[in-house]
């Protein structure tokens, strides 16, 4: 009897352990995970708003100032934006 107990308590650890152990993807906050692409906007005119670092970026389409799209790797696209800096 117990010999079972502990073999069925084993067979959910088997099960259970590698669910929690999964530590992949680092989920950003208003991102998604990793390299994926939410949506792509093209052709669409907008304001786009940065800090001094390059650390914050995000952009509101022209007309549409509720809409607000963060980028998830502000930093790899700092230099090309601020070179359009008015």
């Amino acid at each position: 009897m117990r010999g079972n107990l502990i073999r069925k308590f084993l067979v959910i650890l088997i099960i259970i352990l590698p669910a929690i152990s999964y530590t992949g993807c680092k989920k950003q906050k208003k991102c998604g995970c990793g390299k994926d692409v939410l949506f792509t906007i093209t052709n669409q005119p907008a304001y786009v708003y940065f800090n001094d670092t390059g650390s914050i970026m995000y952009m509101s389409a022209v007309g549409d100032p509720y809409s607000t799209y963060h980028f998830c790797n502000p930093v790899e696209m700092y230099e090309k934006v601020k070179t359009y800096q008015s």
